[in-house]
């Protein structure tokens, strides 16, 4: 070997020692910030609290970057004490203001923004609320049963409280339940808006000497319902005898269609001060369950009786929600007794439904905004909508189709070039619910498509924005950006 050939493998061996001696000092805290997270993303939330307790960088880095908590927002105290939750949070970005609170089996988190805690034990339940209570604008309440008039003392000391979602999996849980009658209840200052579902909608006789009427009629009136109240949504028909404790004031019900209850229920609200209202549908598969033709045959007299209560309302209703939306009712809205009525918002609507829609919408002439969701619909329908006397009407149709829908299909263009005709001041929002979307990214799952087309645009029906297509976009932005900075980072450590 010549001198050459030694000086050259001398190099090499230097340069690798120098190598492994750079790996062996590289650790995770060492990473630049933008590479650090990159890492940080995959660990799970007990493992990014670990790290913040154990090194200030990462936790100023965890509080200060929202992203690296994305999804991990879910949170088991099956076997763990509480102090580790209140551990976990103070690793966390101090934005938590829903929490989702529940004993067995709590439903996914309602909002993005929603902390869900999981747990057995009704203590580490109210050590959560001590502890978040002062924050928490939205609370969801989930599968508490005898231990509610607990709970609802804890929710009294929820000082920002504006709303309180409860619900129960099972209706005997609490229907034989004595409720302590002996201490009144704290009134949160701010609630606004209050909800109650059980899972189980068989339906049992209430009177006021019944133990669930009365628990019932404590979450009223800790709702406050001579000061603040707002909003009361009774999505199960074992809650519907609490409108009956509505204040005259009361702004905003949802309730669920079932039999002719709801409609009894309903008219005394049709005289009332009531600014919107919302019917939610009974649940499809215990409808079409063969042994109950009862209630399918109830169903269908609660919602003849529904619509005599829309034609004979008398009330100044601006809003209107209908999950249900059979002819007769939509027949209903057209009468002349919605005439104060500005927003509507419709279910599913057959292609014969549809076509009774213009007449109805010409009997509300404060309507401003319609939302409803179809099948493709046909080109008359909107050349019916342009003749009806509203003269500035957004119109939002969901079209939901079990095949994709393409922008050069014939429906398509027959629907757009229908849409363009429209008389001045009326507009129409498309959004296409497909199985697969094919128009723009081959995502294989449910996704939804924004199309807008107005008699002045130009370029007649255009793709606006994909929720899967987006999300892709933004992931692979984020993913540039972060790029980017990696490369300025390389170039300010080779400068100096």
């Amino acid at each position: 070997m010549n001198k050459s050939q030694e000086f050259q493998t001398k190099t090499c061996l230097e340069k690798s020692e120098s190598q492994e001696a750079n790996l062996e000092e590289l650790t995770l805290t060492s990473l630049p910030d933008v590479a650090l997270l990159r890492v940080l993303w995959y660990l799970p939330a007990v493992d990014l609290s670990a790290l913040g307790r154990v090194h200030p960088r990462l936790a100023d880095l965890m509080r200060r970057e929202r992203s690296v908590w994305r999804g991990k927002s879910r949170v088991l105290l099956y076997d763990r004490p509480v102090d580790a939750l209140f551990s976990l949070l103070q690793e966390m970005p101090p934005n938590w203001t829903k929490l989702n609170l529940g004993i067995r089996d709590p439903e996914e988190p309602l909002a993005s923004r929603a902390l869900t805690v999981e747990t057995w034990s009704i203590h580490d339940a109210l050590g959560v609320l001590d502890k978040l209570g002062s924050g928490i604008r939205v609370l969801f309440l989930r599968n508490f049963t005898s231990e509610m008039d607990i709970v609802l003392h804890s929710v009294g000391r929820c000082k920002s409280l504006e709303r309180l979602d409860v619900y129960w999996t099972d209706y005997d849980d609490v229907y034989y339940w004595h409720p302590d009658q002996g201490t009144p209840y704290t009134v949160p200052p701010k609630l606004k808006s209050i909800g109650i579902a059980f899972e189980n909608d068989e339906f049992y006789d209430l009177d006021e000497s019944s133990y669930l009427y009365s628990f019932l009629k404590a979450i009223i009136d800790c709702g406050g319902s001579e000061r603040s109240l707002r909003h009361l949504a009774l999505r199960s028909p074992p809650a519907f005898p609490l409108l009956e404790l509505c204040p005259r004031d009361l702004g905003r019900v949802a309730v669920s269609l079932h039999d002719e209850l709801t409609a009894k229920l309903l008219s005394p609200l049709s005289t009332s001060e009531l600014k919107e209202l919302e019917i939610l549908e009974t649940d499809p598969e215990y409808l079409l369950d063969s042994a109950a033709e009862d209630e399918v045959r109830a169903c269908v007299r609660g919602v003849e009786q529904l619509a005599e209560v829309l034609r004979a309302w008398r009330g100044p209703l601006l809003r209107l929600k209908l999950d249900l939306c059979p002819e007769v009712v939509v027949s209903a809205l057209g009468s002349g007794a919605l005439s104060s009525l500005t927003r509507l918002e419709l279910g599913y609507l057959s292609p014969d439904v549809l076509r009774v829609l213009p007449a109805a919408l010409a009997g509300l002439p404060a309507v401003f905004m319609v939302s409803l969701s179809t099948s493709a619909p046909a080109p008359a329908f909107f050349c019916e909508l342009s003749r009806t006397s509203i003269p500035a009407l957004r119109l939002i149709i969901v079209v939901n189709t079990r095949c994709s829908y393409r922008l050069d299909s014939s429906p398509a263009r027959a629907m757009d070039l229908a849409i363009r005709r429209l008389a001045l001041g009326k507009s129409v929002d498309v959004v296409l619910l497909q199985p697969k979307c094919t128009v723009v990214c081959p995502c294989k799952t449910l996704s939804l498509h924004y199309y807008k087309s107005e008699k002045h645009s130009p370029g007649g029906l255009e793709r606006k924005s994909c929720i899967v297509c987006d999300h892709a976009q933004a992931v692979a932005e984020l993913e540039t950006s972060m790029n980017e900075l990696e490369v300025e980072h390389k170039k300010s450590l080779s400068s100096n």
